[in-house]
């Protein structure tokens, strides 16, 4: 699993998709990723910084498809 999420965090920082990000507590948070590392997120939106904590996020959407399946195919449905 550690793999998927380091595969899925790499393309957010090299391709830089708009992501949307859902916490836990319904709140959505939109911008591009601008860098992590092993406890936060750092997302940028309109010259703004937010500093989120991985453990407040239920879910994070890219706004285009991504393709992840060389990573860790043990992890996805099969195409």
């Amino acid at each position: 699993m550690q793999r998927l999420q380091s595969a899925f965090m790499q393309m957010a920082q090299a391709e830089r998709p708009p992501l949307s990000i859902y916490l836990t507590g319904g709140i959505r948070i939109t911008g591009i990723m601008a860098g992590e590392d092993g406890y936060t997120l750092l997302i940028v939106e309109g010259g703004r910084a937010m500093l989120v904590y991985k453990h407040a996020i239920a879910a994070i959407v890219p706004a285009r498809p991504v393709d992840l399946r060389g990573v860790a195919t043990d992890a996805l449905p099969p195409s």
